[in-house]
């Protein structure tokens, strides 16, 4: 997978950050002692690998954050998922087959779910 330039203007702030300070800040928010799990800081940490094109790296993370993130959020990892996959020329991962086709899948009825408390 290349590195996703789309990307680069909108989680750096249009270079407010450079990568490298991007990276410090995740890993000291995955770090901290005071959280059970931080999801969110996983979700933002697939975003720095997505930037420097580590696929793999994304993946692992996008997982981790899927796992912990609570019932009404998952979708957003599966998405980013979906999207990585796509990204590095994987798309039948994502969208393919119905019985590999489990991303796509699960987050249409998490986001059934989502919809069906609200009305």
């Amino acid at each position: 997978m290349s590195a996703e330039v789309g990307l680069t203007s909108t989680i750096l702030e249009q270079g407010r950050f450079h990568l490298a300070q991007y990276g410090q800040l995740i890993t000291e928010s995955v770090r901290n002692p005071d959280q059970e799990y931080n999801w969110v800081g996983t979700l933002f940490a697939a975003n720095y690998w997505r930037l420097r094109g580590k696929a793999k790296e994304s993946v692992d993370c996008l997982r981790k954050a899927i796992y912990y993130a609570p019932v009404q959020y998952k979708h957003i990892g599966l998405l980013a998922l979906a999207n990585v996959f796509h990204r590095s020329h994987n798309s039948e991962d994502a969208l393919g087959k119905p019985q590999k086709n489990m991303i796509v899948y699960k987050c249409t009825i998490i986001m059934a779910a989502e919809l069906f408390q609200r009305y």
